[in-house]
C-alpha cells in the first residue's frame, strides 16, 4: 500500500503541528524554523522508518482484511488517490483549522450550561470556568 511513501506526508503534518510551540519567541523566523523542524524530523523519521511502516502495516492489518487491503491499495494507486496523498496534509490542516474555530465556539456556548448544571448538582467549578 506504498506505505514508504505515507510519510513523506506525515512530516509536513507533525512539523506543522510543532510549530505551535516552536515558533514561541521566534517571531520573523518562522522559515527557519520550520526548515530546522522538517530536516531533523526528515533525519528522525528516515532512523525509524522500517519500524514506522512495519508498526503501520500491523495497525491496518489488524483493521482491515485482505480484501479491504486490496482496495485500499488500489484506491492509493488511483489518481483520486494519489491526489488525496498529495493534498492530505492541506486537508488536515484545513480541518483543523475550521474544527478547532467550531469547537471553540461549541465550548463557548456549552460550558455556561455545563457550569449551571454542575452547580446545581453542588459540584465544585474550577476557578476560570
Amino acid at each position: 500500500m506504498h506505505l514508504d511513501s505515507q510519510f513523506d506526508v506525515i512530516i509536513p503534518q507533525i512539523v506543522d503541528m510543532m510549530l505551535g510551540v516552536l515558533l514561541k519567541g521566534n517571531a520573523g523566523h518562522e522559515e527557519q524554523v520550520r526548515r530546522i523542524a522538517s530536516e531533523e524530523m526528515t533525519t528522525a523519521f528516515t532512523l525509524h522508518r522500517k519500524e514506522m511502516i512495519d508498526v503501520t502495516r500491523d495497525t491496518y492489518r489488524r483493521n482491515f482484511n485482505d480484501a479491504e487491503l486490496g482496495d485500499l491499495t488500489a484506491f492509493y494507486q488511483s489518481p483520486t488517490g494519489q491526489k488525496f496523498i498529495a493534498r492530505q496534509s492541506q486537508i488536515v490542516r484545513q480541518s483543523m483549522a475550521g474544527g478547532a474555530a467550531v469547537g471553540q465556539a461549541a465550548a463557548r456556548e456549552a460550558l455556561p450550561r455545563i457550569i449551571e448544571r454542575m452547580k446545581a448538582l453542588n459540584l465544585s467549578v474550577p476557578k476560570g470556568a
